[in-house]
Formats: structure tokens, C-alpha cells, sequence
């Protein structure tokens, strides 16, 4: 998540006691070790320290950031509808919105809002609907934590894109609302 090339990580492994072992995920060719097998990708690897010394230079702008898009699309989706929003009074990370709108089925909610581009469930758990483990630990019912999405803004998303995602989220929880209710 700091803006780095595909393919290129770094694992830091702190020396401590007992001591950490990691098996390793490519096998044949024993360098670094016998912890890796194969050439390393040089240009991936000089990318991803250029994006960490990137990062570390400039978090504070980023968090600043962050908290600019979080707040704008906060306002912009309260102007429009009384979405429950969770963690917001905690120490979370900036920038990553975790809520839903009552009565509306977060994985319907974002099926019926193509451009918007949000998560249901664990991040871990893709195409299986799971409540989140975070959000039921936190003594959410299943059916909220069930009804729930996750909204994450980065560097290249704008203020503007922040307030029209509120916007068209709100709209559609809305008609699915209403939908629901003509149903019964």
C-alpha cells in the first residue's frame, strides 16, 4: 500500500526470541539462504525502495490526505443519508472508511453502485460473504457486520471523486431502501 511496483516486498523479520521461521515460498534454488529460489526482480526491488523512501519522506502529507478525503466524503454522504459508520471514534488507519446504511445489503449496495469501487467482508475472504471477524469483535451483530462495506481512498483519488462516491452510494442505499420496503 505505499505505491510501489507488483511483485516487489520486503519481509523484516526482528531478531528476537524464540526465534522466527519462515519456510520458503519458492523452492530449488537456496540463495538468500535457502529462503528463495530464483533471480530477483532488480528494477522491481529499486521501485519498491524508491516508494518506501517516498513514503517514509512524505506521510505526514499523505495522512493530511487521507484525512481530506475521508472528511469529505464523512460530509458529503451525511448530507445525503444516516450511513453507520464503525471504528470512526478509534485509532484506525486514514483514509479506510468502514460503514453501512440500515436495512441495505452492502453486497447489493456496491453490485447496484458500479462506479464505485468498495469491499464487503475480510479483505482476505474475496468472493465469500463472511461477516468481517473485526467488525463482530467489536460486538457488531452479524446482520450489520453482514451489511457492512469498506471504502478506501488513495493518493491518485481526488476530493471531488470522495464527495460523487458519497453521492452515488447514498442514492443507490436509498433505492434499494425503497425497494425493499415496496416489497413488503
Amino acid at each position: 500500500k505505499i505505491y510501489g511496483p507488483k511483485g516487489a516486498a520486503a519481509l523484516v523479520l526482528k531478531k528476537r526470541r524464540p526465534r522466527i521461521y519462515c519456510s520458503p515460498q519458492l523452492t530449488g534454488g537456496g540463495q538468500e539462504f535457502g529462503m528463495r529460489s530464483s533471480t530477483p526482480n532488480l528494477p522491481a526491488i529499486i521501485g519498491f525502495i524508491k516508494a518506501f523512501e517516498l513514503q517514509l519522506s512524505q506521510s505526514e502529507e499523505r495522512i493530511k490526505y487521507f484525512h481530506l478525503l475521508e472528511n469529505a466524503f464523512l460530509e458529503e454522504v451525511k448530507k445525503h443519508s444516516e450511513p453507520i459508520f464503525y471504528g470512526l471514534d478509534t485509532e484506525k488507519v486514514p483514509g479506510i472508511l468502514t460503514l453501512s446504511f440500515p436495512n441495505v445489503n452492502g453486497m447489493k449496495l456496491l453490485e447496484n453502485t458500479p462506479l464505485v469501487c468498495a469491499s464487503v467482508g475480510s479483505a482476505c475472504k474475496t468472493l465469500q460473504a463472511t461477516a468481517s471477524h473485526v467488525l463482530t469483535s467489536m460486538g457488531i451483530e452479524i446482520e450489520q457486520a453482514l451489511a457492512s462495506f469498506r471504502i478506501s481512498f488513495g493518493l491518485p483519488n481526488t476530493v471531488e471523486e470522495a464527495k460523487r462516491a458519497a453521492v452515488l452510494l447514498s442514492h443507490s442505499a436509498q433505492l434499494i431502501s425503497e425497494n425493499s420496503a415496496n416489497l413488503t
